[in-house]
């Protein structure tokens, strides 16, 4: 519901309890933006509307790399 309400169009993993242990998830929702190598590049906590296209952008440039 929250990628179709957003028009997210980059993938999105939805992580476990083990997953959210593993990267110190304490608040929800917590985006965490890792690239190819597995080195995590940027770490957001909350959300709002004007975080899309920031999210987007840093996803695609991610994708290019």
């Amino acid at each position: 519901k929250f990628v179709a309400e957003y028009n997210i169009t980059y993938p999105i993993l939805l992580g476990t309890r083990d997953i959210a242990q593993t990267y110190g998830v304490q608040a929800i929702p917590k985006s965490i933006f890792i690239d190819r190598k597995g080195t995590i590049r940027k770490v957001q906590t909350g959300f709002s509307p004007e975080l899309a296209p920031v999210f987007e952008s840093l996803v695609d440039s991610l994708l290019k790399e």
